[in-house]
């Protein structure tokens, strides 16, 4: 235990000796430090050491004036603050980074992973319309990098974020293009193992389930990360309790957990809560209960993290409320020394101007609740028209179209506007498909065959001059 102890401080005596004992690291050796160096790190050392690691990074990057060096650093501690359910001091460390980038600019590869951070860290904080704004927004600057290896690879990160936050948004068809669109651009164990889930979850697909998960693990080497092959053995786990072998799913999920050397609270509940179910199956209650208990205690924390992550926001203003009081005294005791008659105008003049500040402030919230208010009501409407439109289309029924019309106007007349040789029927297709109806949900309501469905919405893309590479639904989608 002593030798292990000193061979630790050892370490970090020598990397802090080597990085940060010289007075100036040129930027390149930041960038190698904080991309490349970064990821060997993480898999051999604790994500507390990579912390500290990053920080003093950040403080020597601030020191040079290298605003690149801080954006990596302050990225790299928050993809290891909300992989540990820090959500909170997440966010507080990408709004420092968007401010610098905002100030002093940064290539298109740095703005990405920003934006892919936000996108991740919102994500489990269940904020995905927020967390979709910041993926679709790495996108972006990410297909601008101008490095072809490491735009594929990080496309392939991006992707795969986005099919997650489509799964949970209930759009699996276009969560499976996107996991298709990662696998097709670099296939990694991770993104792989992600298909086989989308055969278990959503397709029940087996067989199919079981061809993605040997070819994940035919892709791990020595740059896999412990997470992502303890993610492919927890969904092995999964397959084999939805087989009944559960004796298999009880060794492929042990093997999860051991493997898994990073704490992932998300990862990890997920792994008891299989393992609860896969002891449950197999009548042993007390192994049963035992994970159970760590899965709900895990899930309780997560979502007191969670709490915290949403209300990070009010927190800041009301940081900045006080700050900018403290700034308000100062301002008063440094004015009374030049003398009683200015020091009682400055007086007067914060008091009303706080005074005012604080019958805005109530103003502003009188609005915001009303607006609040207003947008429940016309929220309501809005859904109640959709689920009414979405009803029709489930029926079939000729009143389907004109509905939709009525309720979506200017989607109505931009179809026509792109196309005005649409037929009633394919009006009525893409309305289904803006409805968010899968191919399989088309065909079962508009008794038609699957194959028919593909066909009509191959066409439909031609007379809509829709690109190959772009998904049909966030086309209509976009149309709003």
């Amino acid at each position: 235990m002593k030798y292990i102890l000193f061979s630790w401080c050892f370490f970090f005596i020598s990397l802090y000796n080597s990085l940060f004992a010289q007075k100036i690291l040129a930027p390149q050796e930041f960038d190698s430090l904080l991309i490349t160096e970064n990821k060997k790190l993480q898999k051999t050392k604790s994500r507390e050491e990579m912390i500290a690691w990053n920080t003093k990074l950040m403080a020597q990057a601030k020191k040079q004036n290298y605003h690149k060096g801080e954006i990596w650093a302050l990225a790299n501690l928050s993809n290891y603050y909300w992989r540990s359910g820090n959500f909170r001091k997440s966010i507080e460390t990408l709004n420092i980074a968007e401010k610098l980038i905002k100030e002093y600019g940064a290539d298109d590869y740095t703005i990405s992973k920003i934006y892919q951070e936000y996108s991740q860290t919102y994500y489990p904080l269940n904020l995905y319309e927020l967390a979709l704004k910041n993926n679709a927004k790495a996108i972006f600057y990410g297909l601008k990098i101008n490095d072809p290896l490491t735009k594929r690879k990080f496309l392939t990160y991006i992707y795969s974020t986005r099919s997650s936050l489509l799964y949970v948004t209930h759009q699996k068809d276009s969560a499976l293009i996107y996991l298709q669109k990662s696998k097709k651009l670099y296939p990694t164990p991770f993104n792989t193992s992600n298909i086989a889930r989308h055969y278990i979850e959503y397709e029940r697909n087996l067989d199919s389930a079981k061809i993605y998960l040997d070819k994940a693990l035919l892709l791990l080497n020595e740059k896999t990360t412990s997470y992502d092959v303890s993610v492919i053995y927890y969904y092995y786990g999964y397959y084999y309790n939805e087989k009944k072998q559960y004796t298999d799913a009880l060794k492929s999920l042990k093997k999860s957990m051991t493997i898994n050397k990073i704490n992932n609270p998300l990862h990890n509940s997920n792994i008891y809560r299989q393992l609860s179910i896969t002891y449950e199956k197999l009548d042993s209650t007390e192994q049963q209960k035992t994970y159970l208990e760590k899965y709900t205690f895990l899930k309780d924390s997560i979502e007191r993290a969670q709490v915290k992550g949403v209300d990070e926001s009010i927190k800041k203003l009301e940081e900045e409320k006080k700050e900018e009081s403290n700034n308000s005294i100062q301002k008063l005791w440094i004015y009374t020394g030049i003398g009683l008659c200015i020091c009682l105008f400055i007086f007067i003049y914060l008091y009303c101007a706080d005074q005012k500040k604080k019958k805005l402030i109530a103003e502003k919230k009188e609005i915001i609740e009303q607006k609040e208010i207003e947008t429940r009501v016309l929220k309501k409407k809005v859904n109640d028209a959709f689920d009414e439109i979405v009803q029709l289309a489930k029926e079939n029924n000729t009143e389907f179209l004109t509905r939709f019309r009525e309720v979506y106007p200017d989607l109505y007349e931009k179809l026509i506007k792109i196309n005005p040789n649409l037929t009633k029927s394919e009006l009525e297709f893409s309305a289904m498909i803006w409805l968010g109806f899968s191919s399989k949900e088309i065909a079962d309501y508009r008794f038609m065959q699957h194959r028919s469905v593909q066909t009509k919405k191959n066409r439909l893309r031609k007379k809509l001059n829709i690109p190959s590479d772009t998904d049909i639904y966030f086309f209509l989608k976009s149309l709003e």
